[in-house]
């Protein structure tokens, strides 16, 4: 694969293909992550800002920092409903 990897939306886990295309492309630069998250009641929410906690000294371990965190409205994020 040549040049910036798309964004895909898929409901799938990583594959390990992607993953060993990712880690043969360090060298180009930086990554980028998005992540668009929908959170299941009771919890989930508290539950993934746990995570993040844990996570965030080994990510900047590694050189990556948090550059925005946020909560949108679903209407912001196109939701007709």
């Amino acid at each position: 694969m040549n040049g910036p990897i798309d964004a895909q939306v898929s409901p799938e886990p990583p594959s390990e293909e992607g993953f060993a295309d990712l880690t043969s492309r360090l060298d180009e630069g930086p990554v980028t992550m998005l992540n668009l998250l929908a959170f299941k009641p009771d919890g989930g929410r508290e539950r993934y800002l746990e995570y993040g906690e844990a996570v965030l000294p080994l990510l900047e371990k590694a050189g990556g920092h948090v550059v925005f965190q946020g909560q949108a409205a679903p209407a912001v994020l196109g939701n007709d409903s």
